[in-house]
């Protein structure tokens, strides 16, 4: 859990960063898809598109681990003020 809490801007930061690279991973996908089983350059379409894909799985999982901590601690500063 970080030090400091993270503000509603840095959840937009990370919400779009990720936005960003599922919709790279997309278009890479497509691409990958559009080029005909010959083509020399799929291997490398086919890798750009798994290594876009990573990294929108990645940042998908630290958003969601963020925002599973920031609503605990909420949880948890919640529970202290009832008592």
């Amino acid at each position: 859990m970080p030090i400091h809490p993270m503000t509603s801007g840095d959840w937009l930061t990370l919400q779009e960063r990720f936005e960003l690279a599922r919709s790279a991973a997309i278009v890479s996908t497509d691409r990958y898809h559009d080029l005909s089983p010959e083509d020399p350059e799929r291997p490398a379409a086919w890798a750009r598109a798994m290594r876009q894909t990573e990294t929108a799985r990645h940042l998908l999982e630290v958003w969601l681990r963020e925002e599973s901590g920031v609503a605990d601690e909420s949880e948890r500063i919640l529970e202290l003020v009832r008592r």
